[in-house]
């Protein structure tokens, strides 16, 4: 059976049942994937992944980290990657990013005959353009590869920008396992008893660049107009600490609750009692916490920041776009909705309808499979 080789770096939780699916879907076709890890973990991640959950052949590499930097980058250098390839006969890839992987593979083209896929989501900051060096390497990688998977319309626009064309950039989506969150936040919410108190929600990595803090200030604002409000911070990170003291600084206690980091299971019973999920960022390339929050029907204030918001939010049909440093407006809209059950539920029912139909699990793999 031909296979098909994707590179990433490592196992997670939220890659696996894709890749599940799209070895369902490549069999259909008569092919195989494999999927080639950089490494088991980095240090730093919390997640527990279940590898008896893959139903797909897959191996994973040497753990070797360049520079000792994979607490801030995780960068791996894949060791061995290529005898891999070889002993695979692999010459149809799909590699993720623009990490030594997609260099050492595409290093290798000059020798032997080998398509390769670039899969990224990676978009413009604004505020942090790459060098001019990294740009120029990311050209080189781009001229030699075969096609293009992007997450969403931005990353698809970057790689446009780098010199990648149109009619070879494919937009696939960015999913997660939308089904489970909305079964499980379904079975939970049924099972719960109306209370007086709204909760707003956050999920996510509690770091710099997350810029939590920010929603301490909408919070601030929105007390001046109603009491009756809980900000639920569902996260772990170096900000942590930070964030704790302005909370209290603030005299915010009675009205911000800090759970913590929690695995994918556990999320569904958060947001299950949400009201409004926030989700705040100064950049992300994508931001998968908001696919969980749409397929679990909840209305959503997501930031412009974040690369999903341009694909997934449809103004006042399917969410909200939002810039949470205008605290007053954001402030004003959270009460909106929180004043507005029906029209919300409506909305949220879009959402939800929209996320698990156009970003299932089995609609952006048969994105990719149709490629190959």
């Amino acid at each position: 059976m031909e296979k098909v080789v994707l590179v990433t770096n490592i196992p997670n939780q939220y890659r696996i049942p894709l890749f599940n699916e799209l070895n369902k879907q490549f069999k259909e076709k008569g092919k195989e994937l494999h999927v080639i890890f950089g490494a088991l973990s980095y240090k730093n991640r919390k997640t527990i992944v279940d590898l008896s959950a893959c139903e797909f052949d897959y191996q994973i590499l040497k753990t070797t980290l360049f520079f000792g930097l994979e607490n801030k980058t995780g960068f791996l250098f894949y060791g061995g990657l290529l005898k891999s390839l070889k002993k695979l006969k692999a010459n149809r890839l799909i590699v993720a990013g623009y990490s030594f992987a997609t260099i050492k593979i595409w290093a290798s083209t000059f020798f032997r005959k080998r398509a390769y896929y670039i899969w990224s989501g990676s978009i413009r900051n604004k505020e942090k353009e790459i060098g001019s060096l990294r740009k120029f390497q990311r050209k080189q990688l781009i001229k030699r590869a075969k096609g293009y998977l992007s997450y969403g319309t931005l990353a698809k626009q970057n790689f446009a920008d780098l010199g990648a064309k149109a009619a070879e950039i494919t937009v696939i989506g960015n999913t997660v396992d939308t089904g489970f969150f909305g079964q499980e936040t379904t079975r939970i919410r049924t099972r719960l008893a109306q209370e007086s108190q709204k909760h707003l929600t956050y999920v996510g990595y509690l770091t710099p660049r997350k810029n939590v803090q920010q929603l301490t200030v909408v919070l601030k604002e929105l007390l001046q107009i109603r009491k009756d409000i809980m900000l639920d911070i569902v996260g772990d990170g170096e900000s942590m600490t930070k964030l704790k003291s302005v909370v209290k600084e603030n005299n915010l206690e009675n009205y911000v609750t800090f759970h913590g980091f929690k695995q994918k299971e556990e999320l569904p019973k958060y947001l299950a009692i949400s009201n409004c999920f926030l989700f705040q960022t100064d950049f992300d390339i994508w931001g998968l916490v908001l696919n969980e929050a749409m397929a679990s029907g909840i209305p959503c204030l997501s930031s412009v920041n974040a690369g999903a918001t341009e694909d997934l939010i449809k103004e006042g049909i399917t969410g909200f776009k939002v810039n949470f440093e205008e605290s007053k407006q954001v402030a004003e809209k959270i009460n909106w909705i929180l004043n507005n059950p029906t029209e919300m539920t409506e909305l949220a029912s879009r959402a939800e309808n929209f996320i698990t139909t156009e970003y299932s699990l089995s609609k952006c793999a048969e994105r990719i499979v149709t490629l190959f």
